[in-house]
């Protein structure tokens, strides 16, 4: 090894004329210690649209756990944890929400959100965390079931007021969105923003749906975000906006309802956009 005047004369000769195995071994043992390291985790956001009852309107429906350890004991919390080494984020959802709620994930059905860094976030140390959305398939037949360190699971049925306030309430009409473990309920309307503003060019949450559904379908699920541009919208206007950014491809007709009358269904494409 060689003998070096100075500090900054051996950060030279590693950084700038040592080969790169040089400069990594030596980086590990003396530059790379000094600076502070976050912990890694993922926060998931998973959606699914969901109707108890065919008399009763199906409900846009976010799962969360009950924390059965500190910090936040006893709150409820997005599904997520901690990003092992050998792991991407997204392979962490995967197993953390398995874990957690016995919910096998499909991961073309995840999608990154963000990053949450503010300082403080997290009451034990410094932890970044990646959020996601996960779209879950209408009618997947998974049961979630509390495992790992969730006490219970709770879906909660979520919505936005005409005035923007967020709403996220459970089986006992209890809204806990302020009630949230960490940073979850931000993260939350991070969300939700994102879910609400695509609906104008690309609207990701149709994908919640069954394969197949009536227009009138659309118009729930849009409805559940109260978004401005579709508040108060006909329903002839209403699909037309749709066929700006959407392809329909007729399917086939619903039962009658109450009226007597079948419901044509479809399916759809996204339009391209550049």
């Amino acid at each position: 090894m060689p003998e070096f005047k100075d500090p900054q004369a051996e950060k030279h000769y590693y950084e700038t004329e040592a080969s790169q195995e040089e400069f990594l071994t030596w980086y590990q043992k003396q530059e790379f210690p000094n600076y502070p390291k976050p912990a890694l985790t993922v926060d998931n956001v998973i959606l699914r649209w969901y109707q108890a009852d065919p008399e009763e309107a199906p409900q846009l429906q976010l799962l969360l756990v009950k924390r059965k350890a500190h910090p936040f004991l006893g709150h409820y919390a997005l599904p997520g944890g901690f990003v092992e080494p050998d792991e991407d984020t997204t392979q962490a959802t995967i197993r953390e929400v398995l874990e957690e709620t016995h919910i096998a994930l499909d991961p073309l059905r995840i999608e990154q959100l963000e990053t949450f860094a503010s300082p403080g976030r997290d009451p034990r140390a410094w932890v970044v965390s990646v959020a996601h959305i996960v779209y879950l398939p209408y009618d997947s037949g998974q049961e979630a079931v509390a495992g790992d360190d969730a006490s219970d699971i709770c879906w909660a049925n979520l919505s936005v007021t005409e005035s923007g306030a967020l709403l996220l309430v459970d089986s006992e009409s209890q809204d806990f969105i302020h009630d949230l473990a960490f940073d979850h309920e931000l993260i939350i309307t991070k969300a939700v923003r994102r879910l609400s503003n695509k609906l104008e060019y690309h609207p990701t949450v149709l994908s919640l749906l069954p394969s197949t559904f009536t227009i009138k379908d659309v118009r729930a699920i849009f409805d559940v975000f109260n978004h401005p541009q579709f508040r108060h919208v006909g329903m002839t206007a209403f699909r037309l906006r749709q066929e700006k950014y959407l392809t329909f491809l007729e399917f086939g007709h619903a039962g009658a309802g109450k009226r007597g009358r079948s419901h044509k269904t479809y399916t759809y494409q996204l339009n391209p956009f550049y």
